[in-house]
């Protein structure tokens, strides 16, 4: 009975992100630095800007923090494109476990399945 207590005060936590900026944010927290500095590089990959219309310069996202990046996101491709952006480059970093957990939440808090444009 504890133990599901414990559970649905995890879940309950992890539901309290409600904006997609706030979301995207989780997302990235849940990188250790050496993954976050990956997922910043990979933002500035020509693959992101031919799929999504636009990228970033390096110079852009160096020493950026977690915040920093979440705030580019949402202004470089908006509410609706960043949650794509985010996925796609976590994906693409390999860091599977932590987008499906992006994508459980986005639903969770009612957007649309990533796939789904």
């Amino acid at each position: 009975m504890a133990q599901d207590v414990v559970m649905i005060e995890a879940e309950t936590a992890r539901v309290q992100c409600k904006s997609v900026k706030t979301l995207v944010l989780c997302a990235l927290k849940e990188l250790v630095d050496d993954e976050f500095k990956e997922f910043r590089n990979h933002l500035c990959e020509e693959a992101l800007a031919k799929e999504f219309g636009a990228s970033f310069r390096r110079s852009e996202v160096e020493k950026k923090d977690r915040i920093d990046i979440a705030n580019l996101l949402i202004s470089r491709y908006t509410t609706e494109e960043a949650p794509h952006v985010t996925y796609k480059v976590l994906e693409a970093i390999e860091m599977v476990d932590v987008a499906r957990k992006f994508h459980d939440d986005l639903q969770k808090n009612g957007y649309p399945p990533i796939g789904l444009r």
